[in-house]
C-alpha cells in the first residue's frame, strides 16, 4: 500500500460506505503508516470533510478497536473454517499432488461468516474501550483502563494469591477475552 493506493481506497471504499455521498463530517482512525500522513491524503480527507485520528506507533494494542477485541475471535473463526475445509472440504490438487489453496470465493465466504459471528455489542464495546466513540459527558472514559484496573490489586489488597486462586482468575480472564 502506498499514497496512490490509499487515495484509491478512500475513493472506492471509504466514500462508498452508507451515507458517504452526503459527505457528513466524519472521523477516520488509522495508524501512522506513512501514506496516511502525507499531504495529498490529508487534502483528500479534507475534501471529504473527514478528520483523521492517527494512532501513535506502539499503541495499536490499546487504541485500535480491531486489535483490542475483534481480531482474535475473527481469526480464530476463520482458522476453524480453514481447518474444517482441510479435514473434509472439497479440494483440488497440483500435478505434484499438493493441495491447491482454497478458491477466493470460498475464502470470502469464510470472512463473511467469521465477521457475522462477531456480536455487534463486542464491536461497540471495542470502540468504547479505545475511547473512540464514548459518551461526550465523560461517563465512559474509564473503559480504556478497565483491564488495567481489573488486573492490578487495589490499595490495601493482598498482592499474593495462592495457586488455585491465581489459576481461577487466569481462567476467568481467558473466558472474558473470548467474550470481548
Amino acid at each position: 500500500m502506498d499514497e496512490t493506493l490509499t487515495k484509491v481506497w478512500l475513493d472506492e471504499v471509504y466514500m462508498k460506505r452508507p451515507g458517504a455521498l452526503l459527505k457528513p463530517r466524519s472521523l477516520l482512525v488509522w495508524d501512522m503508516f506513512r501514506a496516511h500522513c502525507c499531504d495529498s491524503v490529508k487534502a483528500k480527507l479534507k475534501e471529504y470533510r473527514t478528520r483523521q485520528a492517527v494512532i501513535p506507533g506502539g499503541c495499536t494494542s490499546i487504541l485500535q478497536p480491531l486489535d483490542v477485541s475483534i481480531n482474535k475471535p475473527f481469526k480464530t473463526y476463520v482458522r476453524k473454517l480453514w481447518n474444517t475445509w482441510m479435514i473434509s472440504g472439497e479440494k483440488e490438487f497440483t500435478k505434484g499432488g499438493a493441495i491447491k489453496r482454497p478458491g477466493l470465493s470460498l475464502v470470502v465466504e469464510w470472512v463473511k461468516e467469521a465477521w457475522d459471528s462477531i456480536p455487534e455489542q463486542i464491536i461497540i464495546k471495542s470502540f468504547k474501550k479505545c475511547a473512540i466513540s464514548n459518551a461526550m459527558d465523560g461517563t465512559e472514559d474509564d473503559m480504556l483502563y478497565e483491564d488495567l484496573l481489573a488486573s492490578s490489586p487495589g490499595e490495601g489488597e493482598e498482592e499474593h494469591k495462592d495457586e488455585g486462586e491465581e489459576k481461577a482468575h487466569k481462567d476467568e480472564d481467558e473466558d472474558e477475552k473470548m467474550r470481548i
